[in-house]
């Protein structure tokens, strides 16, 4: 006997509704599953993909401390060089990297706090690094003694060397709270004897040969 044939024509409408109406909720809820999955994996992928970005530009700006602070003349000679050559003014460049970072702050929640924080710092410095590298290009620096313009350089090399701590710091932090994503330094040689002039290579370091003359390569920073 066909199994509609035994319930009353109301009882099969009842049923056939609910049983549509539970289909649809499956469907629903099936979909709903998936599309949460997907914005999981969005999401992550998302956020990997910026701390690999952030994590080569901190790098790359770490780097450049480094190579400026193993190559800068050190403060007896650079005084030397200044009493030696009242007119001698430290020539400075821009060249740091913060495009990744300043245009993607909103979306820095993804992080750890520890990253977060250390990253604030880093920039922090970056910018403060900035800042002192404008007061060295005012024309007033020009009147202070020599003291006071060796002052403005060794700041500039001090902050440096806290950024490069900052900086090195922040990538080992990186490496541990991301394991999945192998981060790993980027090597760069030696540059392959490239000439060291701050002018040419754009990078933040001084070379002794260049503190002679009427200029001084310090390094710089950049918008």
């Amino acid at each position: 006997m066909d199994a509609d044939a035994a319930l009353a024509p109301e009882q099969v409408i009842l049923m056939r509704a609910v049983l549509a109406f539970a289909a649809a909720v499956a469907v629903w809820m099936i979909r709903e599953i998936y599309l949460g999955w997907k914005a999981t994996r969005d999401a992550r992928a998302k956020r990997n993909n910026l701390v690999r970005a952030l994590y080569a530009e901190i790098d790359f700006n770490t780097r450049d401390m480094e190579w400026f602070l193993s190559k800068s003349p050190g403060e007896p000679q650079l005084r030397d060089k200044m009493t030696a050559n009242p007119s001698l003014v430290p020539h400075i460049t821009d060249a740091r990297h913060t495009e990744i970072y300043r245009t993607r702050l909103a979306e820095l929640h993804g992080v750890t706090d520890p990253i977060l924080s250390r990253m604030v710092h880093f920039y922090g410095m970056l910018e403060k690094i900035k800042v002192q590298i404008d007061g060295v290009n005012y024309p007033s620096y020009q009147t202070l003694s020599v003291e006071g313009r060796l002052n403005g350089v060794m700041v500039i090399v001090r902050t440096s060397r806290m950024a490069h701590r900052y900086g090195s710091e922040l990538l080992s932090q990186m490496e541990q709270d991301f394991p999945a994503l192998s981060l790993s330094r980027f090597d760069r040689g030696d540059d392959g004897g490239q000439p060291s002039r701050i002018e040419i290579r754009a990078g933040k370091f001084a070379d002794p040969e260049a503190v002679s003359g009427d200029s001084a390569a310090v390094p710089g920073s950049e918008n």
